[in-house]
């Protein structure tokens, strides 16, 4: 908003006017929503502006509440400052009021002479002249012709001389140097002043009315002989004189830090060498050349490095440990550093910093690095569970260092705690029999900051509950598994034939990186081992040989391998009985089962089909019993069928083909024809009744008389060769 003394060209009327609409649009673009400019607004894109190639100096009239200050003015001067560091020196006086800018506030104090506008913001003066005026604001460009102009200074002149501005904080202080040098041929001139002033880089302690903030805000004027002016108090009648009889001198000041809200790293000294006392409302070039204590070489030296290492490797420490200390500082700055300094090692304890050592900060060249280290003895430190012993490290005393956030580096030591175990997690049943497998999962608390699962092993022992006779003999693998939260160790058990049947207690303890062990942690009754009972094998085992096949009406030795199996008992030591007829005998002598079918069992379809004999298996500790499977088939001999009986009359006879009857299997039961077949009369119930004869496979039968009558039974024999088969006919 451009608010600036037009007066002596208006009418009074037109200046009332004025004044009323310029209040109302004041309060009115005060009164915009501020919430979202936190910061200087800088809406357009800054043009790239050209530098005039040497110093140029300018004198900012800004206020709280006024719009086109904190719009365009501010952000304008910023984004050239950005652009061009070391060759734009600004300073803002910053009122309250656009309608009153010579204050107390903004610099209009005793020992300085006012000759800018008294109202109207936003104004610039370059130079420290009248005649460089840029008055007004409606873009973020607005001060880039004058400052590309040279703003009413030469590099004719500002290459003549050498000013450079510091400021560093000790204590309550802030300490200031500006030192000047004149480069040019002959003698220096005479009457030079040095305008100087102590400014807040961002201007915390005033806020425009949207909330954002400028920079370069005057605080106070660093006045001769080290005095200094704020807005409400200090000393001092007029500014430092300047007398170069070497061609340099160094001026200093201290001033407290409360100044500046911010502290060092906010303090901004803007300076200016000038023919003549400063700000006299002059329109000649006088300004010899410029500076701020951000321009220049830069002057900084920092902590790089800070570290807490254990002296046996440890990534933590137990008590009694002890560590190394390691600090390294490096100088930052373009020049070499021989000004001085202290590096100081602490032991935070609480609030309060305890001193271990250090050393002085030697002369170093840009770039250069030097280590220090200090021992500290860990004896009186009661570690505690994730806990950490936090170490400071610190550099004081610096002459004009430009960033004092790198002065200072924390470092935690990590306290090394002995791990606690968590209760192990059976993968599955609990209960196994001898031989078998039981696999069993286990976690641990690092109980530090130190250690994960990645770097912490178990160790697992076993034992018969109530013998204490601890062992890990039976465990065949501890691995890794799984990442992060879902890491755990997998432990194997593989127990034995032959060991004690009963329940087992574990014991598991944790080893860390640094050596530190864990307590035990007993698991009572982990797990049971049974006595592994005979059983009889089918086809769900891998073990099984076989439904073994068998002859009907044979006496038939079966092997019991792969039919009966005990994982701990020889097959020799079993004792296998049945109550079934078809068993006969076991011989644990041969392992061999004595067994005879009587019949082949058909199904609906006249196929044979599997038939059992249950059986009872003792090991000496435990019985067991089940059903052992046989394939029963023919036995190769000639098989009848049930023929139906014959009659005929008294004194009459009788004839029937019996080939309908007979059916015949080759020795492994398989169907042959029964055309090979002889069939012979074996027995006549009664001679005396009939006469029978066989031919072929026909049987004839008639009666001995006309009179009599009665029931005859007939043995016939088929014989294929080898085997017979009889039957009944009657």
């Amino acid at each position: 908003m451009r608010q600036v003394n037009w007066t002596s060209r208006l009418s009074s009327v037109t200046i009332a006017l004025l004044m009323f609409t310029a209040s109302l649009m004041g309060y009115l673009m005060a009164a915009e929503d501020s919430s979202e400019k936190k910061e200087l607004r800088s809406e357009e894109v800054p043009n790239f502006v050209s530098s005039p190639g040497h110093p140029v100096f300018s004198q900012y009239i800004t206020s709280d509440n006024c719009v086109y200050c904190y719009e365009y003015g501010s952000p304008a001067h910023h984004n050239i400052k950005t652009q061009h560091p070391d060759d734009y020196v600004y300073i803002s006086y910053q009122s309250v009021s656009y309608g009153d800018t010579d204050t107390a506030r903004a610099g209009n104090t005793p020992g300085y002479n006012w000759p800018w506008s008294t109202s109207g913001a936003p104004d610039s003066y370059w130079g420290d002249r009248l005649d460089e005026r840029a008055s007004g604001c409606g873009s973020n460009t607005c001060y880039d012709s004058m400052f590309a102009s040279g703003g009413g200074m030469s590099s004719s002149t500002t290459s003549q001389y050498s000013l450079t501005a510091s400021v560093s904080g000790t204590g309550s202080m802030l300490d200031v140097t500006i030192e000047v040098e004149y480069l040019g041929s002959g003698s220096a001139p005479s009457n030079m002043y040095l305008y100087a002033a102590m400014t807040e880089e961002i201007c915390n302690s005033y806020s425009y009315s949207d909330g954002s903030r400028g920079h370069n805000c005057w605080k106070s004027w660093l006045m001769s002989d080290g005095e200094y002016r704020t807005q409400s108090g200090g000393s001092g009648s007029g500014f430092q004189s300047v007398t170069l009889s070497s061609n340099s001198a160094s001026y200093s000041w201290s001033v407290p830090s409360g100044q500046v809200n911010g502290g060092t790293d906010n303090a901004l000294v803007v300076a200016a060498l000038m023919t003549g006392a400063p700000s006299t409302g002059a329109s000649n070039e006088h300004v010899l050349t410029a500076t701020d204590s951000n321009m220049g070489p830069l002057i900084d030296v920092g902590i790089t490095d800070f570290i807490a290492d254990n002296q046996n490797g440890n990534l933590g420490f137990v008590s009694g440990d002890s560590l190394n200390l390691n600090v390294e500082i490096t100088n930052f700055g373009v020049e070499s550093y021989n000004d001085g300094g202290q590096i100081s090692v602490f032991e935070l304890s609480g609030l309060d910093e305890v001193y271990l050592g250090g050393g002085s900060v030697n002369n170093m060249a840009s770039g250069a690095t030097q280590s220090l280290t200090v021992q500290f003895d860990s004896s009186h430190i009661d570690t505690y569970p994730s806990g950490t012993t936090t170490f400071r490290a610190r550099l004081s005393g610096l002459t004009a260092d430009r960033d004092s956030s790198n002065n200072y580096a924390d470092v935690n030591a990590l306290h090394d705690m002995a791990p606690v175990a968590n209760q192990p997690t059976a993968v599955a049943s609990v209960s196994i029999d001898r031989g078998d497998t039981i696999q069993f999962e286990s976690t641990a608390l690092s109980n530090d900051l130190v250690d994960d699962m990645t770097t912490m092993n178990p160790t697992i022992h076993y034992a018969l509950s109530g013998t204490d006779f601890w062992d890990d003999a039976w465990i065949s693998s501890s691995e890794l598994l799984g990442s992060g939260g879902n890491a755990r160790f997998l432990h194997t058990i593989d127990a034995p034939l032959n060991a004690d049947v009963g329940p087992y207690d574990l014991r598991i303890r944790w080893t860390d990186s640094g050596g530190q062990q864990g307590d035990w942690l007993l698991a009572e009754g982990a797990f049971t081992l049974h006595n592994g009972l005979p059983v009889v094998l089918n086809g769900d085992s891998s073990q099984y040989a076989g439904m073994p096949t068998v002859k009907v009406e044979t006496e038939e030795r079966i092997s019991a391998i792969g039919l009966v199996h005990d994982a701990e008992t020889p097959l020799s030591m079993l004792t296998i009985d049945s109550n079934s007829p078809e068993f006969i005998e076991w011989d644990p002598s041969t392992l061999e089962l004595l067994v005879n079918f009587d019949e082949v069992v058909r199904d609906s379809e006249g196929n044979p089909i599997p038939q059992g004999i249950f059986v009872s298996i003792d090991d000496g500790d435990d019985i067991n019993s089940g059903m052992m499977m046989f394939n029963v088939i023919e036995n190769g001999a000639p098989r009848w069928a049930p023929i139906p009986s014959q009659s005929f009359d008294e004194g009459g006879s009788a004839s029937i083909s019996l080939t309908g009857f007979l059916s015949d299997t080759d020795d492994s039961g398989n169907p042959i024809p029964t055309s090979g077949l002889t069939l012979e009369l074996i027995s006549n119930s009664d001679e005396s009744l009939v006469e029978a004869s066989v031919s072929g496979h026909s049987l004839s039968v008639s009666s001995l008389d006309d009179d009599s009558t009665g029931m005859v039974e007939l043995e016939i024999r088929a014989s294929d060769g080898s085997k017979t088969s009889d039957t009944i006919i009657v």
